[in-house]
């Protein structure tokens, strides 16, 4: 047999250099001292064909190793090694080479001041880059770099992940080489990540870093919806999300005055977008995503309802936006009275769309005496009709307009009407002060199992850690306000008046697992508002010694900040219960009014659905889905274990194949499995075994110290109409800020167990239900 080298030569093939270069990688610190070479060597040789090329052979070890990996994680360790050890063969040695070759590139799409910045400093930079760093990345985490995120040179990845990292640092820290520095560490060593535009884009030409777009109507014209409707399609093929709040548009069936006719409405505009996600993406990397927000009072709103109904014929579908409530507490109100909902034009009602609270509900009730509904409904049916969608779609996405405005830093410049693609941010959007406004957040997000440190044989959580990263992203983040390319005016007026940023979690889960605690116990509970806590106080510093450098941001003055009202404050001015707090806010709020904040915004709780696949954590804030998932890459099925759980049972001799077969039987529960203490099935619940009242406990808990909002996903086993509503009221009676972002529940059909036989299927049941009699 021959094999074809990179080089392009043929030479005849070798197993015993495959072997040699296995034990090679293998005994990279840490040494792989559990995988069986031998054994991998002969999966290989198995399916090795005659003239196949380096790079085929090095994927079909790395398939090999994925299929061993459920004997032992490390061979998954040892598929990340090959793979990283092709991408080396195949890329330049060194940053300065690599950006080289791109600078120099016909129709460059590096920067320009890249060039310039490289030869002054290229030889620092080099020395800071600790390509060993490379090894921490699990096997899901490098593939979803080389898939999507490293740059690409003539059809091939060209860039490094340690190159990544530095390449964001530079644009951040810019001639700042003590903040290049510590963000390129922070970055390599997964204490945070910035968002995936960033990520995407830094030092590139159009270096759109912000991930988040709020957008509202300019105009109810058609003038104006198609001039909105032109900035979606800018801001989507520049790497945002974006979030459009439609409810200003005129209802179906009202009269155009310069025609006569009767208007098509919302629905009609949005089955537009609808056909425009599908044209455009951001760069060939992902497609264009919008969220469209609807109020409840507005007369189309029952029609805006059924446009992803499963069982809504083709041509009235818009199944590619997504779709968001921005509710008001009344509708909670009257259906807990059996009164009925009014539904009008906001042609007819302007004020509905300027006000929240009790201004509101006056109004509303205003417009009702005046005559002015459209229809009605009982309110009780409305709430059905939403839980019946979200139940057959897991959407819309719900937000409570009136907690996320009473407790907005920002409503004294403008009211809030729709949040982003994600539901985490909340800045005003549309006409402020005569100008349009697009509001923009810039994200990041903290890895807290990063933060979970260990002394001799006692871990515990580094808060002194987490509050000193959490300065450090307001630093970043604020450069990177100043520094980015703002694809239309409206957003750069925003951004950087208001200055709003958002920092995030990823982890949280692993961070319990870590530390032994329940997700459901009042000690991770406790833990998790203390993080919160720590989060918001760090970011309250960054902002504030910002402040005295650069000065307050517009709109500080009469805003709640500056009037020594911070987040928890809020919260309990409008009747959420007074917590024991780990800090002295009222002492923290009388240093914020003393010096300032640069930042309207601070923190939200993104999803962090990508990030986390890079830094190998479960996402954002939710708790585990399974503890065992099979996922498809290009390197085939592979099987992502619970590392936390398999140490565990290892330490009481219980891992084996048998066990791993059993749990993947079980989809991913470990809950009937006698042999495992009660105390491990405590730790290793699956969110489909929680009850939502504790998940939506712990949102309240951080909530108090999160001055946007937090993507809060609900899980449901077996759904049920009423379940979802009494989550709605609760969430309501929480002044939960986002109500439910996905509303998940699990799939009718089982996943597929492509590692047991049904035979094996059949031994291991009859085993458990000998077991448990």
């Amino acid at each position: 047999m021959f094999v074809i080298k990179r080089d392009g030569s043929i030479d005849t093939l070798k197993f015993d250099l495959i072997t040699e270069r296995l034990c090679e990688l293998a005994e990279i610190e840490p040494k792989l001292t559990k995988v069986c070479v031998v054994k991998i060597t002969q999966c290989v040789a198995n399916g090795i064909i005659d003239r196949m090329t380096t790079t085929e052979i090095d994927e079909l070890t790395i398939n090999a190793c994925s299929s061993l990996c459920s004997l032992d994680m490390q061979y998954e360790l040892l598929a990340v090694r090959i793979g990283m050890s092709d991408l080396y063969k195949k890329t330049p040695a060194t940053f300065t080479d690599m950006m080289d070759i791109l600078i120099n590139a016909p129709n460059s799409m590096i920067a320009d001041w890249v060039s310039d910045y490289l030869l002054k400093h290229g030889e620092y930079i080099n020395g800071l880059i600790k390509q060993s760093r490379d090894m921490q990345f699990e096997f899901l985490g490098f593939k979803t770099l080389t898939k999507s995120y490293l740059l690409i040179h003539k059809g091939e990845v060209i860039e490094r992940p340690q190159h990544m990292w530095m390449r964001c640092a530079i644009e951040i820290g810019r001639d700042n080489l003590t903040m290049v520095k510590n963000c390129y560490d922070s970055l390599s060593l997964f204490e945070y990540t910035h968002a995936t535009p960033t990520l995407y884009n830094s030092c590139l030409k159009k270096n759109q870093l912000s991930s988040c777009m709020l957008v509202s109507q300019c105009d109810d014209s058609i003038e104006g919806i198609y001039e909105t409707f032109k900035q979606c399609s800018i801001l989507g093929s520049q790497s945002a999300g974006i979030g459009v709040d439609f409810s200003s548009l005129r209802a179906k069936g009202s009269i155009i005055s310069s025609t006569g006719r009767e208007s098509k409405g919302v629905s009609s505009f949005l089955r537009v977008y609808d056909t425009n996600v599908t044209v455009i993406d951001q760069g060939g990397k992902r497609k264009m995503s919008i969220a469209a927000y609807l109020q409840t009072h507005h007369a189309d709103f029952l029609d805006f309802l059924q446009l992803r109904a499963n069982d809504n014929v083709s041509q009235n579908r818009a199944r590619e936006i997504f779709y968001a409530i921005w509710h008001n507490e009344l509708l909670f109100k009257r259906a807990r009275n059996s009164e009925q909902w009014s539904f009008f034009c906001p042609k007819d009602t302007p004020l509905l769309l300027s006000t929240y609270g009790d201004e509101y509900e006056k109004h509303y009730c205003a417009y009702e005496m005046a005559g002015l509904a459209r229809s009605t409904i009982p309110a009780r049916d409305l709430l059905i009709i939403i839980a019946e969608m979200m139940m057959d779609t897991g959407i819309p996405y719900n937000m409570n307009k009136d907690a996320c405005n009473k407790k907005s830093n920002l409503k004294n410049v403008a009211i809030t009407n729709s949040s982003n693609l994600c539901c985490e941010i909340l800045i005003p959007s549309g006409k402020i002060n005569g100008e349009n406004n697009i509001g923009v957040c810039t994200l990041a997000s903290i890895n807290l199992a990063a933060m979970v440190g260990e002394h001799g044989n006692k871990k515990d959580f580094n808060f002194w850690k987490l509050q000193r990263v959490s300065t450090d992203l307001v630093y970043n983040l604020n450069s990177v306000i100043d520094n980015q390319y703002y694809s239309l005016p409206e957003c750069e007026r925003s951004s950087k008046r208001y200055r709003p940023i958002g920092i995030g979690v990823q982890g949280l889960s692993d961070v319990f697992m870590m530390l032994g605690m329940p997700f459901e116990s009042p000690e991770a509970a406790l833990l998790n508002q203390h993080i919160a806590e720590c989060i918001y106080y760090g970011a309250l510093c960054g902002s504030m010694e910002l402040a005295e450098l650069h000065g307050s941001y517009s709109g500080w003055y009469g805003s709640p900040t500056q009037e020594g009202k911070l987040q928890p404050h809020l919260w309990e001015e409008y009747g959420s219960a007074k917590l024991q707090y780990k800090l002295d806010w009222d002492a923290i709020s009388k240093e914020v009014q003393k010096r300032g904040l640069r930042n309207s915004l601070l923190v939200a709780y993104m999803p962090t659905a990508s990030t986390s696949r890079i830094f190998g954590t479960y996402a954002g804030i939710d708790p585990i889905i399974s503890n065992i998932v099979v996922r498809q890459t290009k390197a085939g099925n592979f099987t992502i274990i619970n590392r936390y759980l398999v140490k565990d049972l290892e330490k009481l001799s219980l891992w084996s194949e048998n066990m791993k077969d059993r749990i993947i039987l079980a989809n991913g529960s470990v809950q009937g499995i006698p042999e495992i203490p009660q105390d491990i099935k405590n730790i290793y619940k699956t969110a489909w075994e929680m009850k939502m009242k504790n998940i939506m406990n712990m949102a309240d808990g951080r909530g108090r110290f999160i001055c946007q909002t937090q993507s809060m996903n609900l899980f449901f086993s077996s759904p049920t109409v009423a379940v979802i509503t009494s989550a709605l009221m609760y969430s309501v009676s929480l002044g939960l800020k986002t109500m439910s972002y996905y509303t998940r529940s699990r799939a009718a059909v089982e996943p597929t167990k492509i590692t047991i036989s049904y035979d094996l299927e059949k031994k291991i049941n009859n085993e458990c239900e000998s077991c448990m009699a």
